[in-house]
């Protein structure tokens, strides 16, 4: 899967001691859920969504989600090893009064966060990309910061 080469630490010395069993476990987990459940949609009348979550919560319980919210809502924290909320990587927007740049303005959002994570961890292992969504989540203005 493209999505846990991205994460999984590189071995940069032969013969270093392997990663911790509970960070591979929780990356795995994470990259599964979003190989799997990356494209499921919200239509009118079925959250294709939160049914996978629900489902996938009840599968694998090594992984300790939160109760709140969908197993979409978060990312691996690897310094504490647990399920951290994508929220807590949106810094506060900083407006700078520059009438010239008005429509240069980037102001992060969760999506824009979570995207952004896996376009880096995509990119660095020369994996292409293409992202496909609902108008105005940032994906036109992600690549062009991007690029």
């Amino acid at each position: 899967c493209k999505i846990l080469e991205g994460i999984v630490p590189k071995e940069h010395v032969r013969g270093s001691p392997p990663p911790d069993k509970k960070l591979m476990e929780y990356q795995f987990v994470f990259a599964t859920t979003w190989a799997l459940g990356g494209t499921m949609l919200v239509d009118k009348i079925y959250d294709y969504r939160m049914q996978f979550s629900k489902w996938w919560v009840s599968e694998w319980k090594n992984v300790a989600y939160p109760e709140k919210g969908l197993v979409f809502d978060y990312y691996v924290d690897t310094d504490s090893i647990m399920m951290a909320p994508w929220l807590d990587k949106v810094e506060a927007f900083e407006y700078v009064d520059d009438i010239n740049n008005f429509g240069n303005l980037f102001v992060n959002t969760v999506d824009t966060i979570r995207m952004g994570y896996f376009l880096d961890s995509l990119l660095m292992n020369k994996h292409y990309v293409m992202f496909v969504g609902n108008a105005g989540t940032g994906k036109t203005a992600l690549m062009r910061n991007k690029l």
